[in-house]
């Protein structure tokens, strides 16, 4: 996760939930949700092939396809680059690759991925426009996105949704993969900071390496790029 759980239920002015039963898996983590949605007055967006508990309370609710998680994304990202609520700044400073990614999403108009999901166009213009506008938006994922033979683009495809708004960095802004172990997590958050091609950071990082200890246990050692 790119930020605190706490966040989900006092930052966040914007969550967009895709592929995670949240409140059945992570219990938690969807009280907080439906907190900050109920009464603090945060947008929700629901993206799940089924009617989930939190669709009852989503702002839009989008039931693509399975399989069609990238389609839906791509739709996304069309509307806010076509409606010009793109974080430019961020982008230039941060960011490589945009003009080959908005290349690739282009032929994505809301009609053409309407075809492709199920999903209303109008609900894809809606859904992109909320999760833009807000000063703080947020995305969780769960095995919803992952366990796909595409689950690696799947998730690539959330982070480009992420920088090409400028929510990564900033209190209740972020990508949470929801997991059962911390184990399942670092992998997850380690890729959104490698980030994924087209779209990626143009921050040094530090790639770390398992170093034998000398009582035979392993320990990260940072090393130069």
């Amino acid at each position: 996760m790119t930020n605190s759980i706490e966040e989900l239920e006092k930052d966040a002015r914007c969550i967009f939930v895709i592929g995670s039963n949240t409140t059945e898996n992570h219990p938690v983590i969807g009280m907080k949700i439906k907190k900050n949605v109920l009464y603090q007055g945060a947008k929700l967006i629901v993206a799940d092939p089924r009617r989930i508990d939190l669709a009852e309370i989503a702002d839009v609710y989008m039931p693509h396809l399975p399989g069609t998680d990238v389609a839906l994304i791509n739709g996304m990202m069309n509307v806010i680059i076509t409606e010009g609520l793109v974080d430019k700044e961020f982008i230039a400073n941060c960011t490589e690759g945009y003009e080959a990614m908005a290349e690739v999403v282009a032929k994505y108009t809301p009609e053409y991925v309407e075809k492709i999901t199920t999903v209303p166009a109008e609900d894809i213009r809606k859904a992109a426009r909320i999760y833009a506008q807000p000063e703080a938006a947020v995305i969780c994922y769960a095995m919803g996105v992952t366990q796909h033979s595409t689950g690696t683009d799947n998730v690539k495809s959330i982070c480009n949704l992420a920088m090409l708004t400028g929510n990564i960095g900033r209190p209740g802004t972020g990508v949470d993969p929801l997991r059962v172990r911390t184990t399942f997590r670092v992998p997850a958050t380690w890729e959104l900071c490698r980030l994924p091609i087209p779209v990626i950071r143009r921050l040094p990082m530090r790639p770390f390496v398992p170093s034998l200890r000398p009582h035979g246990g392993y320990r990260c050692r940072p090393t130069t790029v």
